[in-house]
């Protein structure tokens, strides 16, 4: 390349090239965003299932390290669900971490939050949704 044209393609050309690729970035995250909020859609729109609860919670215990007690706070409807089913991980079984459960209004349904004495972990829906978009920004 001889240095007319490098600093043709350096200047206003670099230019054009750029301006060419914003409005297909801007095509790009405005996809992402209705796919998100059509996911969205579709989970808020799933129907609460114990099934679904015990895979909430087993998939944040997953994230406890420790095996000190773990206070697990549910939406108190999926506590009672829960319960109604006679769920096999509400009694915890030998040699696993002592669990708590508790209702609170703080969760909402299908997600769940667990209290460890070195913090929360948060599995709410709206959490996970929001780290999501978080991702996809990034």
């Amino acid at each position: 390349m001889k240095f007319s044209e490098s600093i043709l393609f350096n200047g206003p050309l670099k230019d054009v090239r750029l301006a060419q690729a914003a409005p297909a970035e801007e095509a790009v995250d405005a996809a992402a965003e209705r796919d998100l909020e059509s996911a969205q859609k579709i989970v808020a729109g799933m129907p609460i299932t114990p099934n679904l609860v015990e895979s909430v919670i087993k998939e944040a215990l997953q994230q406890v390290d420790d095996t000190a007690e773990v206070v697990i706070q549910l939406h108190p409807e999926d506590l009672a669900l829960l319960q109604k089913h006679k769920s096999d991980t509400l009694n915890p079984q030998p040699n696993s971490k002592p669990l708590q459960f508790s209702a609170s209004a703080d969760v909402t349904r299908g997600g769940c939050l667990l209290r460890t004495r070195f913090g929360i972990i948060d599995a709410r829906r709206e959490t996970k949704v929001g780290q999501l978009r978080e991702a996809l920004a990034a």
